[in-house]
């Protein structure tokens, strides 16, 4: 299993924070940073026909983290005001008319994501402020036009000293039926704690269920299209060394059969199933680094069923943040091979 073909995208000398496929795979979304601007772009799969779709400014407006309408009309995505991101609302792009509008007016909303029909976003927002200016991040859905917003995470919340982290829920995701919300929320933890677990909960908020129990931070969870399982990794850092690690784990959704699909001494972070799921594209830290690369990042796909790992990449270089395309047949993802930091493009021969 290998990489058939590789075809490079941009041409832009940027740094990508983010890419998506458009739900029916022919077209790419991503944000960039050129030139110190962040900016939403829009492109055909094969990079033709690059469209820059807002009109971020360096110190006034930046804009990141798309995600398509599921079907494919509009994108959401953050609109940060000045240089402090977490000054941010969420913004909607019309991409019929190219057109963009604020959803949101709190100036906290981050991470959005539409629900599988498209009628709803989940976001994630800091707009309860408690005692002395301490905001706790909750998850929020509304509308996709912006409407009905309703909290459904109500964190308690005692500070116990300066230093006190207050407990957050953040990385909202729906599972492929929209039957339940797979998110990381710290709120188990002691006073102070920044120790994340991954929970669920139905989309109207109820049924909030802690899933995992690990020793490391678990965030990101990433659902298996199956909407019964999520994937999830795991931060763990060595009490005497400090050295890192992040396994990659799957669990179901009632919190059962915990399995680390992939444990190494390495830094794992998972990006995307394969439209099947046979598969879990994820990138990985393995490799040896070298004083020129001192993050030598590559792509693998772990085989869900046998657990065996398969090499993607392995250069001197960067090589980050797969992921498959809808029909399953490639991945893209983001590289500094050719000098720059540019999107790829790459068929597989399984």
């Amino acid at each position: 299993m290998h990489f058939a073909e590789i075809t490079r995208l941009t041409s832009l000398q940027g740094r990508f924070p983010k890419a998506v496929f458009s739900p029916n795979g022919e077209r790419v979304a991503f944000s960039c940073i050129v030139g110190g601007n962040l900016d939403i772009y829009l492109m055909d799969r094969d990079g033709a026909n690059l469209t820059r779709l807002t009109d971020g400014e360096r110190g006034k407006r930046a804009y990141f983290d798309p995600q398509f309408r599921p079907d494919g009309t509009h994108l959401i995505c953050v609109c940060a005001n000045g240089v402090d991101t977490e000054d941010s609302n969420l913004y909607l792009i019309d991409l019929q008319t190219r057109e963009g509008r604020p959803l949101t007016d709190t100036h906290h909303e981050s991470s959005p994501t539409f629900s599988p029909d498209g009628q709803h976003i989940l976001c994630v927002s800091t707009r309860n402020t408690l005692q002395d200016r301490c905001t706790v991040p909750e998850i929020f859905r509304m509308t996709w036009e912006g409407r009905e917003q309703t909290r459904l995470t109500h964190t308690e919340f005692e500070q116990t000293g300066d230093r006190a982290w207050p407990p957050r829920s953040l990385h909202p995701r729906y599972s492929p039926d929209g039957a339940y919300i797979a998110f990381a929320s710290s709120v188990h933890g002691a006073p102070g704690e920044n120790r994340f677990e991954i929970y669920r909960m139905r989309p109207d908020g109820s049924d909030q269920t802690r899933l995992s129990h690990t020793q490391g931070s678990s965030s990101y969870p990433l659902w298996h299209p199956n909407s019964r399982q999520i994937a999830f990794t795991s931060w763990v850092t060595e009490a005497y060394t400090r050295k890192n690690s992040a396994p990659l784990y799957l669990i179901d959704v009632e919190g059962s059969e915990l399995r680390c699909l992939e444990e190494s001494s390495s830094i794992n972070w998972m990006h995307s199933f394969s439209p099947d799921g046979r598969f879990l594209a994820f990138d990985s830290s393995r490799h040896e680094a070298t004083p020129k690369v001192p993050n030598n990042w590559d792509l693998f796909l772990l085989e869900m069923q046998t657990e065996q790992v398969h090499t993607l990449t392995d250069n001197a270089v960067l090589d980050k943040k797969p992921i498959f395309s809808p029909d399953g047949k490639g991945i893209l993802f983001e590289s500094w091979r050719d000098g720059f930091d540019e999107l790829y493009y790459a068929t597989i021969q399984f």
